[in-house]
């Protein structure tokens, strides 16, 4: 229940809001996966910080650099916030081009 709260304001795209809804939850560090830290740290404009997190993210999945976009789909069933981590993995530095667009049947 605790979680509802930051899970509401990461979807929708309030990161400030979901970072104090995680440390009023006692997870000052937020977030669950080094893929979740790295977009949520880019996406609050710690740049620094988000590349740390991606070079170790990296380092224990090196697949994701091939196709982000299907890692993280089956893992998170709302493409919405796909979009959102796959913002946040891009601003960390993490390529675009890594992020082919999924075919509509």
């Amino acid at each position: 229940m605790n979680h509802a709260r930051f899970l509401a304001s990461y979807h929708a795209g309030e990161y400030e809001a979901a970072l104090s809804a995680a440390i009023d939850f006692g997870m000052p560090h937020f977030f669950w996966g080094a893929i979740d830290r790295t977009a949520s740290l880019a996406q609050l404009g710690l740049r620094d910080a988000a590349r740390r997190q991606l070079t170790r993210l990296l380092d224990l999945n090196p697949h994701l650099v091939e196709n982000p976009r299907w890692h993280l789909g089956h893992h998170i069933k709302h493409e919405d916030t796909v979009e959102h981590v796959l913002d946040g993995l891009s601003r960390a530095g993490l390529g675009t081009r890594s992020f082919p667009t999924p075919r509509r049947l």
